[in-house]
């Protein structure tokens, strides 16, 4: 059973207990509730300020989230699992989240999340080093 690891702080607005969307469901200007493993992440201006963007996918299929003005956010690294909540719109053509809550989910200790084809493959390429850091 999976469980969050962390959880970011709520301004007491949002619903955690809202259900999760398959990434292939959502629409665009709606709030939705995502369970993803990150893909890919890249720092990119964005009106002269780096943005983290990370690309979260599931079965169905993959949206960015951005986390604006943020080079890295604790946590997040390649293939983590983690549910993102916000407002789904468009980001350089793609659905995006900007600056979503997110709950990191805790691996595994014996295998792949539910639904995730392929995950402990990439986790066991996955080596000490950090996106991050050089050297």
């Amino acid at each position: 059973m999976n469980e969050v690891l962390v959880s970011a702080p709520s301004n007491g607005r949002s619903s955690r207990g809202r259900d999760v969307v398959p990434i292939g469901q959502v629409r665009w200007r709606q709030r939705a509730r995502v369970k993803g493993r990150i893909r890919s992440m890249r720092v990119q201006p964005w009106a002269n300020v780096a943005s983290l963007e990370c690309v979260v996918v599931d079965d169905t299929g993959g949206l960015v989230i951005v986390f604006l003005g943020r080079r890295q956010v604790a946590g997040l690294e390649l293939g983590r699992w983690l549910y993102a909540e916000g407002i789904v719109g468009a980001h350089r053509g793609y659905l995006a989240i900007l600056n979503p809550e997110i709950d990191l989910i805790a691996d595994d200790a014996g295998g792949d999340t539910p639904g995730s084809a392929g995950a402990s493959a990439s986790r066991e390429g996955r080596g000490k080093r950090r996106w991050w850091k050089r050297g």
